[in-house]
């Protein structure tokens, strides 16, 4: 491991101290970030079930399974397909992460996965939002 830190420090011109701890300090908070999400929608959730524990239900499903259908979740949920739809635009007007799942099952593929283009169409809007995150909207 040393050795990979040393080649890496000598073709960057950093020392391999720095670089360590260049390379440690960014991943950390990259590990911040993504529990800061986690316990975003957590709390979302939390809130979203005072309100409506059975809307709660369907967006921890939704957000469980993202590449599940509105005919798939309605199903579990007992309620038509329009309607998972119609509880999930509601909810996106106020939580950008459901409009972020709403987005990932918009271009799936016939086989019910991403195909190469919509994974790219995935990564810009992960990165549009997360933009967003960071300047607090």
């Amino acid at each position: 491991m040393q050795q990979n830190w040393k080649e890496l420090a000598d073709l960057t011109g950093y020392e391999v101290e720095k670089l360590y701890q260049s390379v440690r300090q960014e991943a950390l908070r990259e590990l911040a970030f993504q529990e800061l999400a986690v316990t975003r929608i957590l709390k979302d959730l939390i809130e979203i079930r005072k309100h409506s524990p059975r809307h709660a239900d369907l967006l921890t499903d939704a957000a469980g399974l993202p590449f599940s259908s509105y005919e798939e979740l309605g199903d579990r949920h007992r309620i038509t397909k329009q309607g998972v739809y119609s509880i999930m635009k509601r909810y996106a007007k106020s939580y950008g992460w459901i409009e972020g799942i709403m987005q990932i099952r918009a271009i799936r593929n016939t086989r019910g996965v991403p195909d190469p283009e919509s994974r790219r169409r995935i990564a810009s809007w992960r990165e549009k939002r997360q933009t967003e995150l960071h300047r607090g909207k």
